[in-house]
Protein backbone atom coordinates (compact mmCIF):
# COMPACT_ATOMS: atom_id res chain seq x y z
CA UNK A 1 0.00 0.00 0.00
CA UNK A 2 0.98 3.75 -1.02
CA UNK A 3 -0.29 7.05 -1.42
CA UNK A 4 -3.60 6.05 -2.85
CA UNK A 5 -7.33 7.22 -2.78
CA UNK A 6 -7.88 8.05 1.06
CA UNK A 7 -11.55 7.38 1.39
CA UNK A 8 -13.39 7.88 4.73
CA UNK A 9 -14.25 5.32 6.95
CA UNK A 10 -17.72 5.05 9.19
CA UNK A 11 -17.44 2.57 11.76
CA UNK A 12 -20.92 2.12 11.76
CA UNK A 13 -20.85 1.34 8.47
CA UNK A 14 -17.40 -0.20 7.16
CA UNK A 15 -16.88 -0.99 3.86
CA UNK A 16 -15.92 -4.65 2.77
CA UNK A 17 -12.62 -3.80 0.94
CA UNK A 18 -10.60 -2.44 3.40
CA UNK A 19 -7.07 -3.55 2.84
CA UNK A 20 -4.35 -5.15 4.80
CA UNK A 21 -0.84 -4.06 5.45
CA UNK A 22 2.03 -5.43 6.97
CA UNK A 23 4.14 -3.38 9.15
CA UNK A 24 7.86 -3.54 9.17
CA UNK A 25 7.53 -5.62 12.19
CA UNK A 26 5.61 -8.50 10.17
CA UNK A 27 1.82 -7.39 12.07
CA UNK A 28 -0.84 -7.61 9.61
CA UNK A 29 -3.30 -5.13 10.14
CA UNK A 30 -6.22 -3.11 8.81
CA UNK A 31 -5.31 -0.63 6.15
CA UNK A 32 -7.42 2.31 7.93
CA UNK A 33 -5.82 5.61 9.27
CA UNK A 34 -6.80 7.30 12.45
CA UNK A 35 -6.22 11.26 11.95
CA UNK A 36 -5.99 13.46 15.14
CA UNK A 37 -6.40 17.17 14.69
CA UNK A 38 -5.78 19.32 17.33
CA UNK A 39 -4.38 22.92 18.19
CA UNK A 40 -1.34 23.48 21.18
CA UNK A 41 1.15 25.80 21.60
CA UNK A 42 -1.25 28.20 19.46
CA UNK A 43 -0.96 26.08 16.28
CA UNK A 44 -2.91 22.83 14.56
CA UNK A 45 -1.15 19.67 14.38
CA UNK A 46 -2.08 16.31 12.69
CA UNK A 47 -1.08 12.93 14.56
CA UNK A 48 -1.58 9.85 11.71
CA UNK A 49 -1.27 6.44 12.39
CA UNK A 50 -2.44 3.13 11.54
CA UNK A 51 -5.77 2.13 13.50
CA UNK A 52 -8.65 -0.40 13.83
CA UNK A 53 -11.35 1.05 15.31
CA UNK A 54 -12.70 -2.63 16.83
CA UNK A 55 -9.31 -2.34 19.14
CA UNK A 56 -8.85 -0.18 22.24
CA UNK A 57 -5.46 1.85 22.15
CA UNK A 58 -4.15 2.74 25.57
CA UNK A 59 -1.02 4.30 26.18
CA UNK A 60 0.48 1.42 27.79
CA UNK A 61 -0.93 -0.93 25.26
CA UNK A 62 -0.63 0.59 21.69
CA UNK A 63 -2.23 -1.35 18.99
CA UNK A 64 -0.49 -3.74 16.64
CA UNK A 65 -0.26 -1.48 13.75
CA UNK A 66 2.11 0.76 15.20
CA UNK A 67 5.75 0.11 15.26
CA UNK A 68 6.76 2.71 18.32
CA UNK A 69 8.64 4.66 15.29
CA UNK A 70 7.36 8.27 14.45
CA UNK A 71 8.25 10.21 11.55
CA UNK A 72 8.39 14.16 11.73
CA UNK A 73 7.40 16.13 8.57
CA UNK A 74 7.84 19.70 7.57
CA UNK A 75 7.02 22.08 4.71
CA UNK A 76 9.72 23.81 2.19
CA UNK A 77 10.41 27.44 1.76
CA UNK A 78 10.99 30.42 4.68
CA UNK A 79 8.38 32.23 6.06
CA UNK A 80 6.76 34.56 9.25
CA UNK A 81 3.34 34.27 9.88
CA UNK A 82 1.27 35.90 12.78
CA UNK A 83 -1.98 33.75 12.96
CA UNK A 84 -2.97 30.06 12.50
CA UNK A 85 -1.91 28.15 9.39
CA UNK A 86 -2.31 24.63 8.82
CA UNK A 87 0.04 21.56 9.88
CA UNK A 88 1.77 20.03 6.65
CA UNK A 89 -0.18 17.22 5.15
CA UNK A 90 0.23 13.84 6.57
CA UNK A 91 -1.64 12.00 4.01
CA UNK A 92 0.94 12.14 1.81
CA UNK A 93 3.08 9.59 3.44
CA UNK A 94 1.41 6.56 3.11
CA UNK A 95 4.43 4.50 2.44
CA UNK A 96 5.28 5.07 5.88
CA UNK A 97 1.64 4.80 7.76
CA UNK A 98 1.95 1.46 5.97
CA UNK A 99 4.64 -0.02 7.67
CA UNK A 100 3.50 1.11 10.80
CA UNK A 101 4.73 5.07 11.22
CA UNK A 102 2.90 7.49 12.97
CA UNK A 103 3.48 10.57 11.08
CA UNK A 104 2.85 13.61 12.91
CA UNK A 105 3.57 17.37 12.07
CA UNK A 106 2.87 21.05 13.57
CA UNK A 107 2.09 24.22 11.95
CA UNK A 108 4.83 26.01 13.91
CA UNK A 109 7.54 23.79 12.79
CA UNK A 110 6.76 24.17 9.49
CA UNK A 111 9.44 26.75 7.78
CA UNK A 112 7.34 28.42 5.56
CA UNK A 113 4.75 29.51 8.41
CA UNK A 114 7.35 30.30 11.20
CA UNK A 115 10.90 30.07 10.91
CA UNK A 116 12.00 31.04 14.55
CA UNK A 117 13.89 27.64 15.92
CA UNK A 118 12.96 28.20 19.17
CA UNK A 119 9.08 28.65 18.53
CA UNK A 120 9.64 25.02 16.11
CA UNK A 121 11.26 23.41 19.12
CA UNK A 122 8.55 24.27 21.24
CA UNK A 123 6.14 22.73 18.85
CA UNK A 124 7.88 19.87 18.17
CA UNK A 125 8.42 18.95 22.08
CA UNK A 126 4.88 19.54 22.70
CA UNK A 127 3.51 17.24 20.57
CA UNK A 128 5.76 15.27 20.73
CA UNK A 129 4.87 14.87 24.28
CA UNK A 130 1.20 14.64 23.14
CA UNK A 131 2.13 11.24 21.54
CA UNK A 132 4.39 9.87 24.37
CA UNK A 133 1.11 10.52 26.49
CA UNK A 134 -1.45 9.19 24.64
CA UNK A 135 -0.56 6.69 21.68
CA UNK A 136 2.73 5.01 24.12
CA UNK A 137 6.37 5.01 23.98
CA UNK A 138 8.38 5.72 21.26
CA UNK A 139 11.34 3.37 20.01
CA UNK A 140 12.84 6.68 17.49
CA UNK A 141 11.83 9.74 16.14
CA UNK A 142 12.59 10.99 12.73
CA UNK A 143 12.70 14.55 11.67
CA UNK A 144 12.14 15.11 7.24
CA UNK A 145 12.09 17.37 5.45
CA UNK A 146 13.15 19.54 2.06
CA UNK A 147 14.32 22.83 1.48
CA UNK A 148 13.05 24.59 4.49
CA UNK A 149 11.56 21.00 6.12
CA UNK A 150 15.59 19.98 6.10
CA UNK A 151 16.37 23.18 7.94
CA UNK A 152 13.95 22.53 10.24
CA UNK A 153 15.35 19.13 11.10
CA UNK A 154 18.77 20.29 10.95
CA UNK A 155 18.81 22.76 13.63
CA UNK A 156 15.90 21.00 15.76
CA UNK A 157 18.69 18.20 15.69
CA UNK A 158 21.72 20.57 16.60
CA UNK A 159 20.13 23.10 18.66
CA UNK A 160 17.70 20.54 20.72
CA UNK A 161 19.06 17.05 21.15
CA UNK A 162 16.34 14.37 21.97
CA UNK A 163 13.85 15.97 19.76
CA UNK A 164 15.31 13.81 16.93
CA UNK A 165 16.85 10.58 17.12
CA UNK A 166 17.76 10.48 13.04
CA UNK A 167 16.99 12.99 10.25
CA UNK A 168 16.32 12.64 6.79
CA UNK A 169 17.23 16.16 5.43
CA UNK A 170 17.01 16.46 1.70
CA UNK A 171 17.32 19.58 -1.02
CA UNK A 172 19.38 21.21 2.10
CA UNK A 173 21.13 24.38 2.17
CA UNK A 174 23.17 25.64 4.80
CA UNK A 175 20.58 27.85 6.83
CA UNK A 176 17.64 30.33 5.66
CA UNK A 177 19.33 33.41 6.43
CA UNK A 178 22.82 33.70 4.46
CA UNK A 179 20.92 32.07 1.63
CA UNK A 180 18.36 34.65 1.49
CA UNK A 181 20.52 37.49 1.69
CA UNK A 182 22.23 35.68 -1.48
CA UNK A 183 19.07 35.44 -3.00
CA UNK A 184 17.91 39.29 -2.32
CA UNK A 185 21.58 40.31 -3.36
CA UNK A 186 20.42 38.16 -7.04
CA UNK A 187 17.75 40.35 -7.12
CA UNK A 188 18.95 43.27 -7.18
CA UNK A 189 21.57 42.47 -9.60
CA UNK A 190 19.32 40.74 -11.50
CA UNK A 191 17.44 44.40 -12.24
CA UNK A 192 20.28 46.19 -12.63
CA UNK A 193 21.46 44.15 -15.06
CA UNK A 194 18.18 43.90 -17.03
CA UNK A 195 17.67 47.86 -17.01
CA UNK A 196 21.31 49.81 -16.02
CA UNK A 197 20.04 53.27 -17.28
CA UNK A 198 17.59 52.78 -14.80
CA UNK A 199 20.14 53.15 -11.91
Amino acid sequence: PGCGNWRAYDPAHPPGDVAVTTTDQGKEVPYIIRVEHGTQDRGPYLIAVLYDPAQDWRPWAPQAGWNGKILNVGGANCGMFHGETPAPDVMAYGYALARGFLVWSTALSHNQQNCNLVVQAESLMMAKERIVENYGPVRYSIGNGNSGGSIKSQQAANAYPGIFDGIMPSSSFPDTWSTMQETYDCYLLRDYWLNPARW
